[in-house]
């Protein structure tokens, strides 16, 4: 049993941290696109209401793609149109 309660520890442990480097690497993004000092650094420019919807939108097709083709392909196993 102890090999469980530690292993879901490490499990938990391990998925806190995945959480907390997402979120860091989202601020220095943010950081990087929107001070001054950094943006001449790294070349960057603010983004827009328009380009963030652009990046959501073409970084969220994968996964509306993937499910339409889930779809079509139950579609086509079952027969139907």
């Amino acid at each position: 049993m102890t090999y469980s309660r530690n292993s879901d520890e490490q499990i938990h442990s391990s998925a806190e941290a995945k959480g907390l480097g997402h979120r860091l690497s989202v601020a220095l993004q943010a950081l990087i696109v929107y001070k001054p000092f950094l943006q001449h650094a790294f070349s960057t420019v603010e983004l827009g209401t328009n380009d963030w919807l652009h990046c959501a939108t073409v970084a969220s097709s994968v996964l509306w793609l993937r499910e339409l083709s889930k779809v079509v392909i139950r579609r086509i196993k079952t027969g139907e149109r």
